[in-house]
This record gives C-alpha cells, sequence and structure tokens, in this order.
C-alpha cells in the first residue's frame, strides 16, 4: 500500500524472488510504461517510466512512499491537489502487482481449470475489480461457450448476458465492492467424459 511507507514488494507469493522491487529498479523507460498502460489503463504511463528510470539513476527505489511521490511528481499542476477520488498511484501499483504475481495468467488457468471440474449445471460465478479481470471472464466464457457448440463435449450457458454491479446502496455500506463485476455461467454437458 502507498498509504503507509513499506517495502516495495508486492508479490502474493513470497517464495517467488521476483518482486516490484526487482521490477521498478531493472525493466527499461519502454517495458515500465506498457505495464503501466496495459495493466493499470495510465494516461500517464510514458512520463511516471520516464521519471521512474531517472531517478533510480540516482538512488534505487525500494519503497512505496518514495514510488508513490514519484507517481504524484508526474502529474499535471491541475491534478496534484489533494482531491483525489482515489489516489493517483492506484493504476500503477495494480499494474506492477498485476505484472509481479502474473494474475490475469493465474485467472485464465484458474477459470479454465474451474469450468472443466464442474459438474453438468454445476454454475461458476466470478467477481471482478478491475475491466482487465472482467474482460478475461467474459472472453472466457463466451469461448468455452462456443467451442462447445463446436465440439459438442461441454460448454457453458451464459445466466448473465450484462455483469451484475453492486448497488448503490452495498456501495454506501461497502466502498470496496464499488468496481465489482459479477458474471455467472452453467456448465452444460453434452456427452460424458
Amino acid at each position: 500500500s502507498f498509504k503507509e511507507d513499506s517495502r516495495l514488494d508486492m508479490r502474493m507469493d513470497l517464495t517467488q524472488k521476483f518482486n516490484a522491487d526487482i521490477l521498478i529498479n531493472s525493466y527499461s523507460e519502454k517495458d515500465l510504461a506498457e505495464i503501466f498502460e496495459k495493466y493499470g489503463e495510465e494516461r500517464f504511463s510514458k512520463r511516471i517510466a520516464r521519471l521512474i528510470v531517472t531517478e533510480r539513476k540516482k538512488k534505487a527505489i525500494t519503497t512505496t512512499k518514495q514510488l508513490a511521490d514519484l507517481i504524484i511528481k508526474t502529474l499535471p499542476r491541475t491534478k496534484k491537489r489533494h482531491t483525489w477520488r482515489i489516489h493517483p498511484a492506484t493504476r500503477v501499483f495494480q499494474a506492477i502487482r498485476i505484472e509481479v504475481n502474473q494474475e490475469l495468467k493465474a485467472l485464465e488457468k484458474g477459470l479454465n481449470q474451474a469450468i472443466r471440474v464442474l459438474e453438468n449445471k454445476g454454475r461458476i460465478c466470478v467477481i471482478s475489480y478491475h475491466s482487465l479481470e472482467d474482460r478475461i471472464v467474459k472472453n472466457i466464457f463466451k469461448e468455452v461457450e462456443r467451442e462447445g457448440k463446436e465440439q459438442k463435449n461441454y460448454g457453458l450457458k451464459i445466466i448473465t448476458k450484462k455483469p451484475i454491479r453492486p448497488s448503490s446502496e452495498e456501495v454506501r455500506d461497502n466502498p470496496k465492492a464499488r468496481s465489482a463485476k459479477l458474471r455467472v455461467a452453467e456448465k452444460i454437458m453434452f456427452t460424458t467424459i
């Protein structure tokens, strides 16, 4: 978290050697910008990457506060006011976390495994919290639905054509739910495996 000054790590698996510190202090400016844009949908990705590379030549970036402060420095003057709805570092931290943990690949793998072991008429419910995750869930559901029709083995019937979003009451009671999207699909067996 960038709200406290802690070590730049972001690993889910602490036995893994690769962490956020290594990423920030070794990736090229181009690679950093791509990660921030692709996984964080960050508008100022190139500007942020440029400043990170410049600053790490002077001193390694090893804490969350150091990185968050650098990100704030890259903001246009009009955006530097502390009236943000979400902290300016949120998207960059999300992007770093996704890259360090290979979260999107893990989501794809986990979804495909879950669908494979699901019983006939079993339902899979997935809550995603940002558009990258939601896109993966939606695409895998559609792909398995289409493949099932073509291969006549098993497929999915998509129950929620559009994702279910939290009500305004739910968001008021649980602000972290504001970006949640729920998608549901049911497995349909065409033959026994």
